[in-house]
């Protein structure tokens, strides 16, 4: 996945099969249903006045990476600010601590207020060899923010811990593989003690890394399983993540063992997030199946064939409705305690990972952002914001995306 991945990810969408395969300055005018205003409320009041907290940790929400929250929003949508980069942001910006946080292509990492008015920028570059220029560092896998850090991960395996606050470094840590999910982040009890843990793949294996959250430094490494372009959904138990062997793979986030893999298919290779809530887990996959499967048990509860299409994004999941987005341009809505397809939505191009809030469901596609009814797929508005957008993130009930142009906007109630 790019998890929204990067606009193809992030993770988002994500370019998987280069290995195993695939995702204008902002015009100002709104697509067709939008409705603009130039003047809102502050954003800060808005995100305040949420029903939920201003955050949004990775690219797809929790450490659960289910992409779903509570908070209501009105049928229409404001941009309520707009703040240039000036450079390309490819991956969904994360939020927490009062900051919004986004990695641009020049190797520039950006603190926000909840206002859109810059706080920090740092840049990263990688050592300059003699009589040549330093060049920027790659931010490919999207951000996490846990706890006032910002976690970046450069595509050339170095993680930086960043205080969201000021933009200083904590600490760095070389893991000398590349790393293309999401890092997240659990709470788990060894040996008696409460201990706080940071997670990422090496793409190139598939193997999980587990790293003290403080330090940086290395607690375990588990065993590869196959190449991996996605990211992996964690709890204070398990960690659960897909590859390019068409399984899912569930792993200890204690001790690091494999407890089980779940197969799929030969064709249902797995390079979006996927979605962990208890032992219930949630992808999607390159056949375009969809499964539903009991991580503790190994056992899977049902399956989804109306797709078949290649769907590399993270699934959105709430309380009855399970989103997912296909190559094909299509939103599809399933049932989720039988799987049965509800509905399904031609926005064309390729839409981005999902996202629900309250009746609501959120996508990008196309470089437009999208809201659409949750209840039966209904078109309420959109907004055309660049050639290409990242998956949104909602910060309280503040809708925010990245875009090619460099810009990041954030949308809400007028």
């Amino acid at each position: 996945m790019r998890q929204n991945v990067p606009i193809v990810a992030a993770m988002g969408v994500i370019l998987l099969f280069a290995a195993c395969g695939r995702p204008a300055p902002e015009s100002g005018t709104p697509a067709a249903n939008s409705v603009p205003a130039p003047t809102a409320a502050p954003a800060a009041e808005l995100a305040k006045a949420a029903r939920v907290p201003p955050t949004w940790e990775t690219y797809h929400g929790a450490p659960s990476l289910d992409g779903a929250s509570s908070v209501s929003l009105p049928n229409t949508l404001t941009r309520i600010w707009r703040y240039d980069s000036g450079a390309p942001v490819s991956n969904t910006p994360v939020v927490g601590n009062d900051r919004v946080c986004l990695a641009d292509k020049k190797g520039v990492l950006h603190g926000l207020d909840l206002n859109g008015k810059a706080v920090w920028s740092k840049p990263f570059s990688y050592p300059a060899a003699q009589g040549k220029p330093q060049t920027p560092v790659e931010f490919e896998a999207p951000l996490a923010l846990f706890e006032s850090t910002l976690i970046a991960c450069a595509a050339s395996g170095v993680i930086y811990a960043i205080n969201a606050t000021d933009g200083e470094l904590r600490w760095e840590c070389n893991t000398d593989y590349p790393i293309l999910g999401t890092p997240n982040f659990a709470t788990v009890r060894t040996d008696g003690e409460t201990q706080k843990r940071l997670f990422v793949i090496d793409q190139s294996e598939g193997a999980l890394q587990c790293l003290d959250f403080a330090s940086g430094k290395r607690v375990w490494r588990g065993e590869g399983v196959a190449r991996c372009d996605g990211s992996a959904a964690v709890s204070d138990a398990f960690a659960v993540y897909g590859s390019c062997a068409g399984a899912l793979h569930v792993f200890s986030t204690v001790t690091g063992n494999m407890l089980r893999e779940i197969p799929l298919d030969e064709d249902s290779q797995v390079a979006g997030g996927a979605v962990l809530l208890g032992e219930h887990a949630f992808s999607s996959s390159r056949s375009g199946k969809f499964v539903h499967v009991n991580v503790q048990t190994g056992t899977t509860l049902w399956v989804n064939a109306n797709c078949d299409a290649e769907a590399f994004s993270t699934p959105a999941v709430g309380p009855d409705r399970v989103v997912f987005t296909a190559n094909d341009g299509v939103v599809y809505a399933l049932d989720r305690q039988t799987g049965d397809l509800k509905w399904r939505q031609k926005l064309g191009d390729t839409p981005s990972s999902p996202v629900i809030a309250g009746d609501k469901v959120l996508v990008s596609a196309g470089g437009t952002l999208y809201m659409l009814k949750l209840l039966d797929g209904e078109k309420l508005w959109s907004y055309a914001v660049s050639d290409e957008i990242t998956s949104p993130a909602l910060a309280g009930s503040l809708v925010v995306v990245g875009a090619d142009d460099g810009s990041v906007a954030a949308f809400g109630g007028g």
